[in-house]
C-alpha cells in the first residue's frame, strides 16, 4: 500500500512506495513519509499539519484514495477533506457539497466544494468526520451568506 500523506502547509501529497523510500516536502514544515509497504514513518515540524491519506494500489499501478461516500455523511457535520481549496468542510447534502472557508485574492468567504461523486467540477473527497458543527443547516440554508461571519470563524479554527 505504501504510506501517503498531505502536508497542509504547502498542499503537497507525498507517497512512499517502497522500504526506505523517504519522501519529503520542501516547505517550512518539512513533512515526510517513509517505509512503503514495510512500515510507515511520518514526521515534520508540526504533526498537526500532516494528514494521512487512506488509499489502495490498483493492479494497473494507479492509486485510488479511499473516501467516504455521500450516504455515509451526516448533514451539518465537519469533515476532514481532500479538496482543491480546503482541508475541512461542513457537509451540506442539499448541495451535495461541503461548506468551506475559501481564500482568493486576499478575500475570505464561504464557498461550496462538491463531493467527488456528484458532478463534473467536484473536488472534495471526505476522509473522516471531525465533529458536529454548531450550525443547523435547515435554518440557515435559505441565506447562508447572512451567517458567513460565524461560519468562517468556526471553519478558520481548523485551517
Amino acid at each position: 500500500m505504501g504510506g501517503m500523506i498531505k502536508c497542509e502547509v504547502c498542499g503537497k501529497i507525498l507517497h512512499s512506495l517502497s522500504r526506505h523510500d523517504f519522501v519529503k516536502c520542501d516547505c517550512e514544515n518539512g513533512a515526510f513519509v517513509d517505509g512503503g509497504d514495510s512500515y510507515m514513518r511520518v514526521g515534520g515540524m508540526d504533526l498537526t499539519k500532516i494528514t494521512t491519506i487512506p488509499h489502495k494500489h490498483l493492479k494497473d499501478g494507479k492509486v485510488e484514495l479511499i473516501y467516504l461516500k455521500q450516504s455515509q455523511l451526516k448533514s451539518g457535520y465537519l469533515y476532514k477533506i481532500i479538496a482543491r481549496n480546503a482541508s475541512y468542510g461542513i457537509w451540506w447534502p442539499k448541495k451535495k457539497g461541503f461548506i468551506i472557508s475559501r481564500y482568493k485574492f486576499n478575500e475570505n468567504f464561504v464557498f461550496v466544494e462538491y463531493h467527488w461523486d456528484c458532478q463534473a467540477f467536484a473536488t472534495a473527497k471526505p476522509l473522516r468526520m471531525i465533529e458536529e458543527s454548531p450550525f443547523n443547516l435547515s435554518k440557515i440554508e435559505s441565506n447562508i451568506h447572512k451567517h458567513e461571519k460565524e461560519i468562517l470563524e468556526y471553519l478558520n479554527k481548523f485551517v
